[in-house]
């Protein structure tokens, strides 16, 4: 029985370098070179995604089958949720249990204080959240841009810099999501939020079709809403 924290055998790491650069070399065309640039991003990419769905399956299997874990788990997330002077607007803001399911008190201080100014410029989070669904589905639309990560909190802070600045127009200029307009490997989870199916509550089906969902907003004065500018 291999030892919990022993490491498995891996691909050496250079070698797996050494052999891309490799073939480059072999590559004779920009638009080769470019294919082989998607296909290697496409791969690595799939890597992350099962690595993070696994590390959240096993995370969610430790708190169920070992209730101290568990506890210490829950407990420091309410501590930290409220200790510090960022988060502790957020709350006030967009409520305890949003900063808890988002685990932003495992994040930095220079995010904190970007969900701090973006909760104070849209202090509703069924408001803010349809901002943050066209921020994170532009960037799935856009190669060049960093995709949505496989997580439980996939919001950069590209996202709450686009959801401050669409909310100095009005009226508000992004319209709330449903299920169709999500990408097949998308739904939303219980707070409204676009994530990987994985962590969804409600999913787009590969026709995009499907019944949910994000929360609604306030009427915008009736006015047209289109697509957001990228």
């Amino acid at each position: 029985m291999r030892l919990v924290g022993a490491e498995p055998p891996r691909p050496n790491d250079e070698a797996i370098v050494l052999a891309l650069r490799e073939e480059f070399r072999l590559c004779e065309t920009d638009t080769q070179r470019y294919d082989l640039c998607v296909q290697k991003r496409d791969e690595l990419l799939d890597q992350q995604t099962r690595l993070q769905t696994l590390a959240a399956a096993c995370e969610r299997v430790m708190s169920s089958e070992c209730p101290e874990y568990g506890r210490r788990k829950k407990a420091k997330s309410q501590d930290s949720a409220t200790d510090g002077s960022a988060l502790k607007e957020v709350v006030r803001c967009w409520g305890r249990d949003v900063v808890q399911h988002y685990q932003w008190s495992s994040k930095g201080e220079k995010y904190c204080n970007q969900l701090r100014a973006t909760a104070r410029r849209v202090p509703v989070w069924e408001e803010a959240v349809v901002g943050l669904n066209w921020s994170m589905l532009q960037r799935s639309r856009d190669i060049r841009r960093r995709p949505v990560k496989a997580l439980v909190n996939p919001i950069e802070q590209a996202d709450l810099d686009s959801l401050r600045s669409w909310s100095r127009e009005d009226p508000f200029p992004c319209k709330r999501l449903a299920a169709k307009d999500l990408p097949d490997t998308f739904g939303f989870d219980k707070y409204g939020l676009m994530v990987y199916k994985e962590f969804a509550v409600g999913l787009a089906g590969p026709d995009g079709t499907g019944t949910t969902e994000a929360p609604a907003v306030p009427e915008t004065n009736g006015a047209d809403i289109t697509e957001p500018p990228e």
